[in-house]
């Protein structure tokens, strides 16, 4: 907010302005902020520059991610397929589809196990056995919770085991 605050005083030609804003916690904390003379130049500049390029067509280098920097990167040509002798397009388009496919199947598992935990939690069961084909397990606990240092805390916690299993009869 400083940026765009020095950069209003600049516009207005005032030498002070005011920020109003509100926290996570819906409190309005009001600062003020007085002109400073070094931003302001470094605002011009970046001003200057940005509008210089527009007049020359002149385009902002391309922006390198601090975690790109050192990475050996190409872009796709005939050579990488020949080298790899694999579609890397219909790779890439596979791997993008089963992303979405197992984003849709979390949300089916989810959804299945609460209808689960809602079952046993109706008839009053932890435990529920289906001979031959399933053990379906759903218990509700209070655990302490525990600091990053592995101390406890004195707080308790709600805790949910899930597990279903195949069951085969002999």
């Amino acid at each position: 907010w400083q940026i765009q605050v020095q950069h209003q005083m600049i516009c207005t030609g005032t030498q002070c302005g005011i920020i109003v804003c509100a926290d996570q916690t819906g409190k309005l904390n009001i600062y003020q902020s007085n002109i400073n003379e070094k931003m302001c130049k470094l605002i011009m500049k970046k001003a200057e520059d940005f509008w210089r390029r527009i007049e020359e067509e002149d385009p902002y280098p391309p922006i390198i991610k601090q975690e790109d920097q050192g990475l050996r990167s190409k872009t796709l040509d005939e050579t990488i397929l020949k080298k790899t002798n694999q579609d890397v397009v219909q790779l890439t388009e596979d791997y993008l589809v089963a992303s979405v496919e197992e984003r849709k199947w979390k949300k089916t598992k989810d959804k299945l196990k609460e209808d689960l935990s809602d079952v046993l939690d109706s008839l009053n069961l932890d435990v529920l056995t289906i001979p031959g084909q399933f053990q379906i397990k759903s218990h509700y606990s209070e655990v302490e919770k525990y600091t990053i240092e592995k101390k406890p805390t004195g707080v308790m916690r709600e805790q949910h085991s899930f597990t279903v299993k195949e069951i085969k009869d002999e």
